[in-house]
């Protein structure tokens, strides 16, 4: 009886550490899916950030066509100032989209 108790009380023990090593494995499992999407959420923030100054050159290059336009024109309300207002807009509006991500 005594050996049989001893048994079964190993088998318990073994079954308790196999689940515990299952465990192990899934936190491990769970921590390597945690870096995986944080490095990934790293690399989107790495290129919305570049987009977004790509973005802002471009408005920058726009608003300083919008000043020569403005300055040339013969009325501020010729046709290419109101196209080159309406990019600057777009531009403005996708440069709050993206940093805002």
């Amino acid at each position: 009886a005594t050996v049989s108790r001893l048994l079964e009380e190993a088998a318990m023990r073994t079954e308790a550490t196999r689940a515990e090593e299952e465990e192990a494995r899934a936190v491990e499992e769970a921590q390597r899916c945690c870096e995986e999407e944080a490095a990934e959420c790293g690399r989107e923030v790495a290129a919305s950030q570049e987009e977004a100054e790509h973005l802002r050159a471009e408005l920058e290059r726009l608003e300083i066509e919008e000043d020569l336009d403005d300055s040339t024109a013969a009325s501020p309300h010729d046709a290419a100032a109101a196209v080159s207002m309406q990019e600057v807009w777009a531009l403005e509006a996708q440069v709050q989209s993206t940093t805002q991500r």
